[in-house]
């Protein structure tokens, strides 16, 4: 009979002591999932937070990008820059022509001048 009475307050002590450890378990998982439930909360912000500004980014980025396209379409092409050569070629062309009508005109009237000076004596 001591025997049974034992083991029946060694197995309530057991089970008081086992309602006892899952209580606090049942506490700490429970303070664990409000933890876990408010640093998601606060992450869920702060992407919230990153992603809006990278929408500002990219709406920013889309205007840039549609003011150089629109930029790129009133640029000369490597034709126009072709024909822009060649007539820079000619002018060029001109301008040595002029150079050298310029150095014999220069010669012509040095000429003249020494013919004149020779005279004057």
């Amino acid at each position: 009979l001591n025997v049974v009475i034992y083991r029946n307050s060694k197995k309530k002590a057991d089970t008081e002591r086992i309602i006892t450890m899952e209580a606090g378990l049942s506490k700490k998982i429970t303070d664990l999932g409000d933890k876990v439930d408010k640093d998601v909360d606060g992450l869920r912000g702060e992407l919230s937070e990153e992603v809006s500004g990278l929408r500002g980014r990219i709406g920013r980025n889309d205007n840039a990008i549609a003011h150089l396209k629109e930029a790129a379409e009133h640029a000369p092409t490597h034709s126009d820059l072709g024909t822009l050569h060649e007539k820079i070629n000619g002018v060029k062309s001109d301008v040595s022509g002029i150079d050298g009508k310029l150095d014999g005109v220069n010669n012509l009237l040095r000429t003249i001048h020494e013919h004149l000076l020779r005279a004057a004596r």
